[in-house]
């Protein structure tokens, strides 16, 4: 499948060198995943129902992809709204710190008061592991609601 991907691709890109007047509006290719759309340039991870909103490296890669709205669950896209409804049951391990939550796909950059402000350049995606909860971060192995960041704490500015 990658290389035919791959062939069609090469086909592509001389097409369009040959005849820039030519468009591929139409043209896809299949998606072993019910539901994928293909995209021939896409992010380089995609929405799950365990991490809706990925943080990403900047690629614009060909491939499938879940339409918009959507995330992947169960090996099918799905309404980004009915997650957690299909999954049998939540996956629960024990955290370090109360208050997290495990993560099968979380990020590798999560937030800290430190880093809340700073651009987050992150190329590593879908780490499994304990993080904070969304519109949480984490100081001092306690967390803390992410917003509006008001009050200065050791140099740190905390909510209220």
């Amino acid at each position: 499948m990658f290389l035919q991907s791959s062939i069609i691709l090469l086909f592509i890109a001389v097409c369009c060198i040959a005849a820039p007047s030519v468009t591929f509006n139409h043209w896809t290719t299949r998606c072993s995943v019910p539901g994928q759309v293909f995209s021939p340039c896409k992010a380089g991870c995609n929405p799950t129902c365990d991490n809706l909103d990925p943080i990403c490296a900047l690629a614009c890669i060909p491939g499938c992809r879940c339409p918009r709205g959507t995330a992947l669950e169960g090996g099918r896209c799905i309404s980004a709204k009915r997650c957690g409804e299909l999954s049998s049951k939540p996956i629960e391990l024990p955290c370090s710190i109360p208050g997290q939550v495990y993560m099968r796909c979380g990020t590798a950059c999560p937030p800290t008061c430190e880093k809340y402000s700073k651009p987050r350049k992150c190329t590593k995606q879908c780490v499994r592991g304990c993080q904070c909860p969304r519109r949480t971060v984490l100081h001092q192995d306690q967390m803390h609601p992410s917003k509006p960041m008001s009050r200065v704490w050791n140099r740190i500015y905390l909510s209220s």
